[in-house]
């Protein structure tokens, strides 16, 4: 009975030993799990971040290059009209002068 009692210490003591290996298994695995979460959930903020930033960058290039296209369109349109206003400014010139001639000859005339 000396040798089985020996064999049922030694298997007790197996076991006990597995099952703090599993325990320790266990409690390793459940660490890394927490720290890939922790991890992944880092990663997906960083890259949001990134997102927003990117977006941000490219909303003000945009906002940009349509204040430059604008002030662009603008100098152009007052070119045109100052154009304008002065290729016309002679011809209403002679229109006023004509206008006055007309009403001075038709004062003259009653």
């Amino acid at each position: 009975m000396g040798m089985s009692a020996n064999l049922a210490d030694e298997i007790r003591t197996e076991e006990a030993r597995a099952k703090e290996a599993v325990a320790a298994a266990k409690a390793t695995a459940a660490k890394t799990v927490t720290a890939a979460k922790a991890e992944s959930e880092r990663k997906v903020k960083e890259a949001r971040q990134t997102a927003h930033r990117s977006f941000r960058e490219r909303i003000k290039a945009a906002e940009a290059e349509a204040e430059s296209k604008a002030q662009a369109a603008t100098a152009e349109a007052e070119k045109n009209a100052a154009a304008f206003f002065d290729s016309r400014i002679a011809s209403a010139d002679e229109a006023a002068k004509w206008v006055a001639r007309e009403m001075v000859a038709a004062h003259v005339r009653r």
